[in-house]
């Protein structure tokens, strides 16, 4: 067993704001005294790469996040722990474009950011500029939503090229 460990974290990069204790919400303009307030990056991908990084490894994080405060203190705090944050697509340094989600019925939403994520990158690996990669993306995601979980359907790359079609 090795000791180095080196991690991609792909995903949601957020800006969590902490307050404790909450013992109500103040009505209108009112205030309340807390005892602690954190912010700290956070997010599927954000706080991976962050508690990896503590644990010693040896990480890389990629993601979209915005090009405002709210972007950039999440990036100095991944920064500041260690975190490589390199791959990090800052929103309209690529410029943005809209993909709209595809029409369908749907029965749950369970796992479409996963099915979406995995139609994006599989489309990246086939060479696909991003707007197709993120078409075959939405494509998985409509499948995903037509049932119950990310599991949902018996489709295959080929169902999916269909459905982006």
């Amino acid at each position: 067993m090795t000791d180095d460990m080196s991690a991609l974290c792909m995903g949601v990069h957020v800006l969590d704001v902490l307050v404790r204790p909450v013992e109500a919400i103040p009505e209108g303009q009112g205030g309340e005294l807390v005892e602690e307030i954190r912010i700290t990056a956070a997010g599927s991908a954000g706080g991976t790469a962050l508690v990896l990084a503590k644990l010693g490894a040896s990480v890389r994080s990629a993601g979209a996040i915005g090009r405002d405060a709210a972007g950039d203190m999440p990036v100095a705090l991944l920064e500041r722990d260690g975190v490589d944050t390199e791959l990090l697509v800052r929103r309209d340094e690529h410029g943005a474009e809209t993909v709209p989600a595809f029409e369908v019925e749907a029965v749950d939403t369970t796992g479409c950011g996963d099915a979406f994520s995995a139609g994006f990158l599989r489309g990246l690996a086939l060479g696909r500029d991003r707007h197709d990669a993120a078409v075959l993306g939405c494509a998985a995601a409509a499948l995903v939503a037509q049932g119950l979980g990310t599991d949902h359907g018996d489709f295959d790359l080929a169902a999916v090229e269909r459905m982006a079609a």
